[in-house]
């Protein structure tokens, strides 16, 4: 769907083996393989750095942006403005639930490359002074409107949950020392 409003689509490969990148092709995007990584060990710098665009608006295969989240995030460019908090929906198991702790969060993911830092972290990926951000407003679903937001299937099934957070726990682990490990 992103060719239909994007300046440009890049598809990230990690190695995959089925026809992602062929299907990619054909449709018009350009792709770019980075090295394979477990979940949250990817390295932002290498994700946008086949970019041509000041801006870049990354999404990963299980995040559809709604068009009211799209035309906010257009809305929100501006010189003042480095990175864009996008609102996250999330479905865990296929359910939306807002007791869940995976409901909505906003995610850093409409930045210019240039501009911010990368730190590594696969919770906190990017900084900027808090004064060149924003963030696009969350509205819900109604009978009326899909919202404004990205919808995002974050856990498929358990055996997903399960090999989901040990990626992120390993990759955290890593991040810290040993004496902030026994801390």
């Amino acid at each position: 769907h992103a060719l239909g409003w994007a300046d440009e689509v890049i598809v990230l490969d990690k190695g995959s083996t089925d026809r992602t990148c062929a299907i990619a092709l054909e449709l018009g995007a350009r792709v770019h393989t980075i090295p394979f990584s477990l979940q949250g060990h990817e390295r932002y710098e290498d994700m946008v750095a086949p970019a041509k665009t000041d801006w870049v608006w990354h999404f990963t295969p299980g995040e559809v942006p709604t068009k009211s989240c799209i035309e906010a995030g257009r809305a929100a460019l501006s010189d003042a403005v480095d990175l864009v908090y996008v609102p996250h929906h999330y479905y865990s198991f296929g359910v939306h639930s807002g007791s869940s702790p995976w409901s909505l969060s906003y995610q850093p993911r409409l930045y210019r490359p240039a501009k911010v830092r990368f730190t590594g972290a696969a919770h906190n990926p990017i900084e900027v002074p808090k004064d060149r951000t924003t963030a696009i407003e969350y509205l819900a679903p109604s009978a009326e409107a899909k919202g404004t937001y990205v919808l995002h299937q974050t856990h498929v099934g358990p055996a997903d949950f399960i090999r989901s957070h040990s990626d992120y726990a390993i990759n955290e682990a890593a991040q810290g020392t040993a004496e902030e490990a026994l801390a």
